[in-house]
């Protein structure tokens, strides 16, 4: 059980970073739509935009290491 733990939070911790960059750019979209559903719209936009421009300059989830 202790191996199965481990290896879940070596995992984890490799893409801790990404992770919470996701989570923190989900809870600003999610108060953008709470202000207003158009204004969500063009936060969740640029959102994904920048992450398209980040995973592409980054790759982390693509390229295997």
């Amino acid at each position: 059980m202790k191996k199965v733990i481990g290896a879940v939070l070596a995992a984890l911790s490799e893409y801790a970073e990404d992770l919470l960059i996701l989570a923190g750019l989900a809870f600003i979209a999610l108060a953008t739509f709470l202000w207003s559903f158009i204004v969500g719209l063009y936060v969740t936009g640029a959102e994904l935009f920048g992450l398209g421009v980040w995973f592409t300059i980054h790759g982390k989830l693509i390229q295997k290491k």
